[in-house]
């Protein structure tokens, strides 16, 4: 008697999973070339090294030349003697983001940029602060103030023979002299100014006075002022010379001090221009004490021992 074949009613339940074979080959085969990645890149990276040492220690990049642009007042040598840079070094071997910064920090270099000249060069770019003034302070240091108002040192050596002319303070001997260029021309000094620190612990001028000595330095004029004194009653006066074509009209060649008040310094400056042709064409011999322009209508000219103006 046939037997009846039964079917087969096994069903493979959903969770069961198919285990696959060990692939053998496969996984030596993903080994050997995580190996020969390895491989790779540690020779790639010793290839570097050897070229990096062959040439940081060749005689080829050696520096040999150093061209220094944009210094008027400090000269070359300083400024290379100041990035402490050493004779005959590798030039591959310099930082030059560091020396960049080594530079910034001198008091008078506002930039500087630095670049590598193949084989065995190096060129350095300074931007040097530019002084407008010095500003003198009871019971401190003097202090020069850029272009932009801002105090960027304390009177040093080049500080004095900025304005050494105009007083007879003593050189410092922090500064070595060779640092002094003699086209430096003398710089005013201001009185009446206070110095405050910001919340970053910065230095720095500010208010209504320092506002008005800024608009004065800065305003395009003839005169050479020696000195600006700032109240906060009377406003700015200056120290200046009567001066027509470089020769002073002053009979002891002293200069005159000038009452400006807080504005108009411009027109002010035109009154003062007016009267320099007055004294000229009536031969003014008196000895001038002070001009208060502070109202341009109204000008008070106190003159020596009680000498009157010649009538106009």
């Amino acid at each position: 008697m046939n037997k009846k074949k039964k079917e087969n009613r096994y069903r493979p339940r959903k969770n069961d999973v198919a285990v696959a074979p060990f692939d053998f080959m496969g996984h030596i085969e993903v080994g050997l070339k995580v190996i020969t990645i390895i491989i790779v890149i540690t020779l790639t990276t010793l290839f570097f090294i050897f070229v990096e040492n062959a040439a940081t220690q060749s005689k080829l990049f050696s520096l040999v030349n150093i061209s220094v642009s944009g210094n008027q007042k400090l000269t070359k040598d300083s400024i290379i003697e100041y990035s402490g840079i050493t004779e005959r070094i590798n030039i591959l071997d310099l930082n030059l983001g560091h020396l960049k910064k080594r530079l910034i920090s001198h008091p008078w270099i506002d930039d500087a940029s630095v670049t590598r000249i193949m084989p065995s060069g190096l060129e350095i770019k300074i931007k040097e602060q530019q002084p407008l003034a010095v500003v003198r302070i009871d019971d401190k240091a003097d202090i020069i103030i850029n272009t932009k108002g801002e105090p960027f040192v304390e009177n040093d050596g080049i500080g004095n023979e900025v304005y050494n002319k105009n007083n007879n303070k003593e050189k410092s001997k922090s500064i070595k002299t060779k640092e002094l260029n003699n086209t430096i021309k003398p710089l005013p000094v201001i009185h009446g100014l206070k110095l405050s620190m910001d919340e970053n612990n910065h230095y720095h001028f500010s208010g209504k006075l320092h506002e008005c000595v800024m608009q004065l330095l800065k305003m395009e004029k003839k005169e050479v002022i020696q000195s600006i004194s700032a109240d906060n009653e009377t406003g700015i006066e200056i120290l200046t010379m009567l001066n027509q074509n470089h020769i002073s009209l002053q009979p002891d060649q002293t200069p005159v001090k000038i009452k400006l008040g807080f504005d108009n310094f411009k027109e002010k400056f035109k009154k003062i221009r007016h009267l320099v042709k007055y004294m000229q064409k009536n031969n003014f011999n008196k000895l001038i004490c002070s001009i208060d322009l502070i109202n341009p209508e109204n000008i008070v000219i106190q003159v020596k021992n009680g000498d009157a103006l010649p009538e106009s």
